[in-house]
């Protein structure tokens, strides 16, 4: 004592001074792991904490996401029956004029554009937890179109379809490990009594169920190019006009053959009787399959055949006057659009306005290269 700090100095108190080291440091240590005991039980009540705070988030999305979905399977005709606006559908489905490949090609885009929508409504936070459908129970609608009149060595009515669909598909809540702070836990978890269970395997929530329109599936199906008197047969049933011969039949299909038309014409059962159930070019206009201007072309094209009449110059003048298609393509030339006020004076419906420009702009970009 008398030495003060020189006693760090005198060789004979190293062990006195080696024993107090080892004092201090063993306190030292022992605080430093009550401090880490401490800092580890904070880390872990704030992963806790964040983990349940995230957890109740997506108990919400979860609720919200469940009240957007169906809770059980519907008819798919009945849901297109309830959403569809389109004086075309009377109940009669033409999904026959689709074949295999063509409902392949759909079906790809069926449920690429159903799963963009399904996306829409599920919140970011939620979308992890979410096993998206990979197949869609599906139905295709098409809706049939008279494009145009145009003459293929005899008067024609160009028909087209338009898809329309509906489908659904099984959206399941899936269980996921995530990472907060320290600790991993795996979500949601849900209250079983008083206890928060994690959910182990993926689990129903609901039904996912879409309308999609031709502009989404990118939906327009070429049909036939149906010689007018074939098509006014069929129209207003009555005798068989000279000219037109079945050429073969089976099961549901009629193949007609038509004098000084190349090729032969295919119509299926169901399609003869819609067009017979329907009556007249009145009632087409009325249901929309065809525009008035179409309409006007063809029955003044009808009131001039004759049987076995030769094309006189002036029908022949006639019947190449100049189409809706060639109009609108030569307006496409003069830097128009579909928006424009002259295109649509041409009363061509939206839609086959769109189609012509699309095709329209694939002619331009071929000749271009």
């Amino acid at each position: 004592m008398e030495k003060g700090e020189d006693y760090l100095d005198d060789s004979r108190t190293f062990d006195y001074r080696q024993c107090l080291w080892k004092i201090n440091y063993r306190k030292e240590r022992e605080q430093q792991e009550i401090n880490d005991r401490k800092e580890k039980e904070r880390q872990q009540n704030a992963a806790v904490l964040a983990a349940r705070e995230f957890n109740n988030s997506l108990s919400k999305h979860i609720a919200g996401l469940k009240s957007k979905l169906s809770n059980k399977p519907r008819d798919l005709q009945n849901y297109f029956t309830a959403k569809i606006q389109d004086k075309r559908y009377t109940g009669h489905n033409f999904d026959y004029v689709l074949d295999s490949k063509q409902k392949q090609v759909f079906d790809a885009t069926l449920v690429r554009v159903a799963n963009d929508k399904l996306k829409q409504i599920i919140p970011p936070d939620l979308l992890e937890f979410i096993q998206i459908p990979s197949t869609y129970y599906r139905l295709y609608f098409p809706l049939p179109l008279i494009e145009e009149y145009r003459n293929e060595d005899v008067p024609c009515l160009d028909i087209c379809f338009e898809i329309f669909a509906t489908a659904y598909g099984r959206v399941l809540l899936k269980p996921k490990g995530g990472n907060f702070g320290i600790c991993r836990f795996n979500l949601p978890a849900e209250k079983e009594g008083n206890v928060l269970v994690p959910l182990e395997e993926p689990r129903l929530l609901g039904y996912f169920y879409v309308f999609l329109r031709p502009e989404e599936l990118g939906g327009y199906v070429s049909f036939e190019a149906i010689p007018l008197v074939l098509f006014n047969w069929l129209l207003k049933s009555g005798a068989k006009p000279a000219g037109v011969t079945i050429s073969a039949a089976s099961d549901g299909i009629i193949t007609y053959k038509i004098a000084k038309f190349k090729g032969e014409v295919t119509i299926p059962d169901k399609f003869a009787a819609c067009l017979k159930s329907i009556g007249s070019f009145d009632d087409l206009i009325n249901m929309g399959w065809v525009i008035e201007t179409v309409a006007n072309i063809a029955r003044s094209q009808i009131g001039e055949l004759k049987v076995e009449q030769e094309v006189s110059p002036r029908k022949d003048k006639i019947e190449r006057k100049d189409t809706g298609k060639a109009m609108v393509f030569r307006l496409f030339d003069e830097d128009r659009r579909p928006s424009d006020r002259e295109v649509k004076a041409t009363k061509i419906k939206p839609q086959i306005l769109y189609r012509y420009y699309q095709e329209w702009k694939r002619l331009s970009t071929n000749n271009k290269s």
